[in-house]
């Protein structure tokens, strides 16, 4: 009965051989259930404004097979969001009907495919141990959590780049065929959900190409390579490039780049520039426009490129005061705890002055007053936000300071180094948060769980154990 099960079901049967991942997988999956309970009795609508516009994007798409703003504005093409997302929630609003809790245990589901395929990954780099500690690390990550009872991209996002990491690294470790088209549409659909993985199609590429070359593969074989994975990103994202050159008259992936620049990045610099407030430099960009009324509703407008490259003109007439602000988001991004992200899900209101900035603001007895006395679980979720950050650092630290003695091939260990930095790279400015943190957090599990291996697994001087 055990073996008819066991072919019936090849991801369970995974469990046989690996009794740790399925002790990982029960804890995750109670841990993410309890949550859910508890949000339900909270009556927490998993809902912010982004996730807002997303639903009504859905409904459009749905109802009268449109890609525009809302059933309200048909007439208005939607530019600001990728279609991803909104198709996927179209798709699964159509089979189980408009529930978001339903949804949300979607993103329960995701999530687990997520922490299985970083498993799987670090079995493929590394051993055993350092695969079970990883998932593990993975499956307790609190940003990532939080984010899965929220109707926005950002799971399903984090499983397509989690997903792409294993497919490049069973490539290149030659674990399975070679798969270009694979790689090729993971890049077009992870950009169609998230515009920022557009960004990096071509560095992956010419990442594809040193490597074919560096493995003296044929000239035609090459071709081919290229050719397999280019057809998925032309045919996906360049037919979204053409729809949208139909409309502003120029390829566009996204209006959020623009918005991003004249509503945040050019007044935050114009701000310190001309020592103004924040929303008197964003007024002289913008005039009197309510920016998101005004965008929604005039997409093909020839003045979002004038203001675009009026923004980019003040960030590089500024550049020191826009490098700043960029080192400043990446720290804020990078450090800051998160714990607010759970405050909807316990029923709490958005508290603008957390627990870590009031150290600072308060005194000991107000601190305690607030946080402890009147808000402990809060506080409890900071502290474990901070101890999690403080393991996620020190085991990158210890994989850096380790990092010639860690077994690993040079083209896997590069490949998530510089995937790694670029989503750092983007996650500067003023309005970035901790959520950006979120596509970082697989790259930073596969390095800090091998940081963190060397020290606790590691024998005669090297981490890699044979099985």
């Amino acid at each position: 009965m055990i073996k008819v099960f066991k072919k019936l079901f090849p991801l369970i049967s995974k469990f046989f051989k690996y009794k740790e991942l399925a002790f990982i997988f029960v804890f995750a999956l109670s841990l993410r259930i309890l949550l859910l309970s508890i949000s339900i009795y909270n009556e927490f609508d998993f809902l912010i404004s982004d996730s807002i516009q997303y639903k009504e994007i859905a409904s459009a798409i749905s109802v009268e097979k449109s890609y525009s703003n809302s059933l309200q504005n048909l007439e208005h093409a939607e530019l600001i969001r990728t279609p991803g997302y909104p198709l996927f929630i179209s798709i699964f609003y159509s089979i189980f009907g408009e529930n978001d809790i339903l949804l949300i245990t979607m993103n329960i589901i995701i999530n687990m495919l997520s922490i299985y395929y970083i498993f799987k990954i670090l079995i493929v780099i590394s051993n055993r141990k350092i695969a079970t500690l990883g998932a593990f690390l993975f499956s307790v990550e609190p940003i990532t959590i939080s984010l899965v009872y929220y109707v926005l991209p950002q799971i399903l996002f984090q499983f397509i780049i989690i997903f792409l990491i294993y497919t490049s690294v069973t490539i290149i470790k030659g674990e399975i065929k070679n798969n270009p088209f694979l790689l090729g549409l993971l890049l077009a659909i992870g950009t169609m959900v998230k515009p920022v993985m557009f960004y990096i199609i071509i560095p992956f590429l010419v990442g594809i190409l040193l490597y074919s070359i560096n493995k003296k593969f044929s000239p035609k074989k090459i071709v081919k390579i290229m050719g397999m994975t280019i057809i998925p990103i032309i045919l996906i994202v360049g037919g979204w490039l053409y729809r949208n050159h139909l409309i502003v008259g120029y390829p566009t992936i996204s209006h959020i780049k623009a918005v991003d620049l004249f509503y945040f990045k050019a007044p935050s610099v114009l701000a310190i520039k001309d020592r103004i407030s924040f929303e008197e430099a964003r007024k002289i960009i913008v005039g009197d426009k309510k920016v998101w009324h005004w965008i929604k509703n005039n997409q093909s407008s020839s003045e979002i490129k004038q203001l675009e490259s009026k923004s980019i003109f003040i960030l590089l007439e500024n550049y020191k005061i826009t490098i700043n602000i960029w080192i400043k988001g990446i720290i804020n991004t990078l450090f800051g705890p998160g714990d607010g992200q759970f405050y909807g899900i316990f029923g709490k209101d958005y508290i603008s002055k957390g627990p870590l900035g009031d150290i600072f603001r308060l005194s000991i007895q107000q601190y305690y007053v607030k946080w402890l006395l009147n808000e402990p679980r809060m506080f409890l979720l900071f502290i474990y936000n901070l101890v999690y950050l403080g393991i996620l650092y020190a085991g990158l630290i210890l994989y850096l300071f380790f990092f010639k003695a860690i077994d690993q091939e040079v083209w896997v260990s590069t490949f998530v180094l510089l995937g790694l930095l670029y989503f750092v790279l983007c996650s500067g400015g003023l309005e970035t948060y901790y959520r950006f943190r979120n596509p970082m957090i697989p790259f930073m599990v596969l390095l800090l769980s091998q940081g963190w291996g060397h020290i606790l697994f590691a024998h005669n001087e090297t981490v890699k154990i044979e099985e």
